[in-house]
């Protein structure tokens, strides 16, 4: 069922270039930059759990921001805000967000257990956005969640078992060369 999410021609022609836009941006520009490694900064990365509690988190709050939960009808603060405040507040979610991982990065002890758990808790928390509903729904999502979860799990333990030198998320034999 339609649950009347209906874009006009030209907003959709407009989301696609930017989409497309952003590809080229993510996929070519950016690579062609990243020939330096930054230098790894004095600070240091909470412990990967810390990561993907605090993505799981602020993924949740700026999806609830935008969107009825599980996409139905009612939002979770219903008509407090207006969509430009909603897009407002979500945006002072994700950008500090994006700021706080580009520092998280940059740390010296930052690694691929750290960069699995963040990209984990997005993925939980994006499922877990969209159970609400039916159900049927809900089975589906709970099932999804599990194995979401096992899978994180064994890479993490995958990763914790590679040899030292890819442990970072650099390789050995290019040093200052990231894997990702």
């Amino acid at each position: 069922m339609d649950p009347g999410y209906r874009a006009p021609g030209g907003w959709t022609a407009a989301f696609l270039a930017l989409i497309a836009l952003c590809w080229v941006v993510a996929l070519v520009v950016l690579p062609r930059r990243r020939t330096r490694r930054l230098r790894p900064s004095a600070r240091s990365v909470p412990r990967p759990g810390v990561v993907g509690f605090v993505s799981l988190y602020l993924t949740m709050a700026f999806l609830t921001t935008l969107l009825p939960l599980g996409l139905g009808s009612h939002l979770l603060l219903g008509d407090l805000m207006s969509p430009l405040q909603r897009l407002f507040v979500a945006a002072m979610t994700a950008v500090p967000f994006g700021l706080l991982v580009l520092r998280w990065r940059a740390a010296a002890d930052w690694s691929d257990r750290h960069r699995i758990w963040l990209i984990g808790g997005i993925l939980v928390s994006h499922t877990a956005f969209m159970v609400y509903g039916s159900v049927s729904a809900v089975c589906v999502g709970a099932v999804t969640l599990a194995v979401e979860v096992y899978l994180l799990t064994v890479l993490t333990r995958y990763v914790r078992r590679r040899p030292t030198g890819h442990r970072d998320g650099r390789h050995a034999g290019r040093p200052g060369a990231d894997s990702s």
